[in-house]
Formats: structure tokens, sequence, C-alpha cells
């Protein structure tokens, strides 16, 4: 009598990709298998509770960041460098810049950095004005944050307008 094993590579292949397709299908099925909340960081829907997650956000419209957190209009060494590069110092460090020898272009590390920190700024602004309307909180509070973001956010814009000219301008409410 011929031994018969019925677990041979070919059988196991079958059987293997049977399971395989099975679990795919139903695990497919399953309509809110991907729709989940980001479960390593915070998103709008699951923050924007309570007068804590206002003082929070507001916290993170002012926030710039601890030590060196490049270039933005909110850092004294920004300022400074911001006089030097209008040719009030460089020029008599022998410092070579392209702002002051006139070759600077939008691509320009710095200058490019000034821009992209700024509209994040302004996002986070956005952001805050959107949201504190759904929190529960007292009238007075919400109106002293949203004057105070709305005056961070008119900062932005004033030196984008200052430095660059004519600028996009995202909305204003």
């Amino acid at each position: 009598m011929k031994n018969i094993n019925i677990f041979n590579k070919r059988s196991f292949r079958y059987w293997f990709g049977a399971l395989m397709l099975l679990l795919i299908t139903i695990v497919g099925c399953n309509k809110d298998y991907f729709d989940k909340q980001p479960l390593d960081s915070i998103s709008d829907a699951t923050f924007w509770k309570t007068e804590k997650d206002a003082n929070l956000a507001l916290i993170g419209c002012y926030n710039i960041g601890a030590g060196w957190t490049g270039e933005n209009f909110w850092m004294p060494r920004s300022l400074l460098y911001l006089d030097l590069m209008a040719g009030f110092g460089s020029e008599k460090e022998l410092i070579p810049d392209h702002v002051t020898d006139g070759t600077v272009t939008p691509s320009y590390g710095e200058i490019s950095a000034y821009w992209s920190n700024s509209y994040n700024k302004i996002e986070r602004c956005n952001n805050f004005l959107d949201h504190i309307s759904t929190i529960p909180m007292e009238e007075t509070t919400r109106g002293m944050m949203s004057s105070e973001v709305r005056t961070i956010r008119a900062y932005e814009l004033f030196n984008m307008a200052l430095y660059y000219g004519q600028s996009p301008c995202p909305p204003i409410y």
C-alpha cells in the first residue's frame, strides 16, 4: 500500500492561499476597519472638548518652540538678523549675504523659512478660530482668546506684507 501524505507542498499552498483569501475577505468587508481616529496623535475631532483644550491651543498659537526654531518673526535674533540683512551691519562685517549683494531669490533658505514659518503660525491661528466656538465656555473668555489669536495672526500678516509686499492672504474672519 502506498503512503499518501495529504500535507504535501502543493496541497499546503492551496489551503494556505484559500485561508489567506478568506481572511482578506472577512477583514476587507468590515466597513469601519480603516475609519479610525489617529491613535498616535491628536486630531481636531478628538481635541476640542474643554476650556483646558482651548488654553492649550492658545499656547500653541503663541509657541515659537524651544531653542533653535528656524527663522520666524517672533525670535529676538530674527529682528537683529533682519536689520543685518537690510544692510545695517553685514557689509561692515564682510559677511557674504545674498540680500545685501542683491542676489536673493525666493528659494534662498532664510527667505523661504520666514515664509513657511509665518504661514504655519497663520494656519494654527485659523484652526483655533475655526474650533473655539465649539467649546462650552464663558463668552468673555472666548472673546479674549479669539482677540489674542487674531492679534497674533495680524502680526504675522503685517510682517508678511512688510517684508514680502503683496502676499497671499488667507480668509480673515
